[in-house]
């Protein structure tokens, strides 16, 4: 799993490069880089299986710490991911430990308070807000 900074005329190389398995466990391709092509931004190898994701946008407040981020949930990894992509290096880090099970989407509220809704029968919708 990847996430990328588009930029126009960019190749990101899929298939041809990748860090990622198949579901047999086999290399998709031998390349992880090759001539011309962009490496991913950020990789997730093994994958974290990636579900859903939401920007958190200089405009909300509830979670100054979060602005100019990317949240990114996760059904394998279950986790919530934030990558920040204010500092130019796409830094990562695991955020609200306390949102636990399969984590299938995630929205910022008009406030910037942060929902997540979890995977399955039992699914429930956690929302966090600032103190």
């Amino acid at each position: 799993d990847e996430l990328n900074y588009l930029t126009a005329g960019t190749n990101y190389g899929w298939p041809v490069i990748t860090n990622g398995d198949d579901y047999s466990q086999a290399r998709i391709s031998p390349f992880r880089d090759y001539p011309g092509m962009a490496k991913p931004t950020v990789d997730w190898t093994p994958s974290i299986a990636p579900s859903g994701m939401a920007y958190y946008g200089s405009m909300h407040t509830a979670f100054p710490s979060l602005q100019r981020h990317v949240l990114i949930t996760t059904l394998v990894d279950k986790k919530l991911y934030s990558v920040n992509l204010a500092d130019g290096e796409y830094t990562q880090s695991h955020i609200f430990p306390e949102a636990t099970g399969r984590l299938r989407d995630v929205f910022v509220t008009a406030e910037g308070n942060v929902a997540i809704l979890t995977d399955g029968k039992e699914a429930k919708l956690m929302l966090f807000k600032a103190n």
